[in-house]
């Protein structure tokens, strides 16, 4: 018997035609995950994936790196066995020597009709050897050890436990998305959906040092990388925005402001997109949240760029945001005191309902166009490869 990992997906069964080519992505993010860990070997087989070549102490490290994996519903460590009762049943037999139970289940299922062994066989026969052997009852409504056996292929795979998995699609098979990037909930966890749904993010930063500390730019540092477990692949830009700040506050009405403030970093984050060939910008933006955040004022925002903009937390409120934050290990970052350039030179009575015709129009006066350009061409870039 041979002790193998066994992968399950979700949605990429129904890709039809180009189902290949997002489980080849996936196989290719876990070979990534794994090589920092062994030389094992990751394979595809009928609607699942299989890694194999690891010693029992490597599989503790591939198991805990599975789970930050987008695109895997679930994940087992299994015992690979023949297809015959007799051997399935005692692989069974060898691995709950130590385990404590007094009901149990045989859920088996057969992967394609390649075989006569059938899912009902295996529950029936192989239950009654293990009824037998321990003098367990079987209950399968609510037993107190369930034996999974999937029959794919020229074998079978036994396994006792389910890991859950991040779910979704593979990270970069849906395009690159420009995605603004603060440090504080909002952002990386709208980033981290993205990347759920296959987006590729590349990190834009505004900051306004040295007006402001550089915390914010250690913080979305630190975010990025927490963002790389589950991306494998990060490039970020930290631009520079005070000078672009300091133009809009000598020459725009104080209420309007924030409404060129992010104006102007869409313009940016679009000139991005165009370089980094992207198809879409993103923010952390939930309606409602913030005074930049009513409708008005997004659409007003959203009119500044030609790119279509991504809002994945739109419709979270800011509790939801911070329990997903939480749970992948965004949290402890993001809570970190910091001077965010869009909390710095902001009105105290910002405008909720702004008129993009009238923000248009006072945005011409504002001649900005240099200050853009020389925010763009001061940028740093930072890559980080997991």
């Amino acid at each position: 018997m041979e002790t193998i990992i066994l992968i399950h997906y979700g949605e990429i069964a129904l890709k039809g035609g180009n189902r290949a080519f997002f489980e080849k992505a996936l196989v290719r993010n876990i070979q990534t995950v794994c090589k920092k860990i062994c030389s094992c070997r990751v394979e595809r087989i009928s609607g699942r994936l299989l890694i194999r070549g690891f010693t029992k102490t490597e599989s503790k490290g591939i198991m805990d790196s599975l789970q930050r994996v987008c695109g895997i519903v679930n994940f087992s460590l299994a015992q690979k066995t023949a297809q015959s009762v007799t051997k399935i049943a005692e692989c069974i037999l060898n691995n709950i020597k130590e385990k404590k139970f007094k009901t149990f289940k045989i859920d088996a299922r057969r992967a394609g009709k390649h075989t006569s062994l059938s899912g009902q066989e295996v529950n029936g026969k192989v239950g009654d050897i293990i009824r037998k052997k321990t003098g367990a009852a079987v209950n399968l409504s609510s037993p107190e050890l369930t034996c999974f056996v999937e029959i794919v292929e020229d074998a079978a795979y036994v396994y006792f436990e389910k890991e859950k998995g991040t779910g979704g699609l593979p990270a970069g098979v849906s395009g690159r998305v420009i995605t603004l990037l603060s440090s504080g909930f909002d952002s990386p966890v709208a980033a981290y959906l993205l990347i759920k749904r296959g987006a590729e993010n590349i990190f834009v930063h505004f900051h306004s040092y040295p007006s402001t500390s550089k915390v914010s730019q250690e913080n979305v540092r630190a975010l990025a990388l927490r963002l790389l477990t589950h991306q494998l692949r990060v490039r970020l830009y930290l631009v520079p925005f005070v000078e672009i700040q300091k133009r809009i506050i000598t020459k725009a009405l104080p209420s309007l402001r924030l409404i060129f403030y992010r104006r102007a970093m869409m313009g940016i984050a679009g000139e991005i997109a165009k370089k980094e060939k992207a198809f879409a910008l993103a923010t952390g933006d939930s309606l409602g949240q913030v005074a930049s955040q009513t409708l008005e004022n997004i659409a007003a925002v959203s009119a500044a760029t030609c790119f279509p903009v991504l809002r994945p937390c739109m419709g979270l409120d800011k509790e939801e945001i911070i329990t997903i934050s939480r749970k992948i290990g965004l949290y402890d970052i993001s809570k970190l005191p910091y001077e965010d350039c869009c909390s710095f030179f902001v009105p105290d009575h910002p405008e909720t309902r702004a008129n993009l015709s009238q923000v248009v129009k006072q945005e011409k006066s504002l001649s900005l166009e240099r200050p853009l350009k020389a925010a763009l061409h001061d940028a740093i870039i930072e890559e980080f490869i997991y």
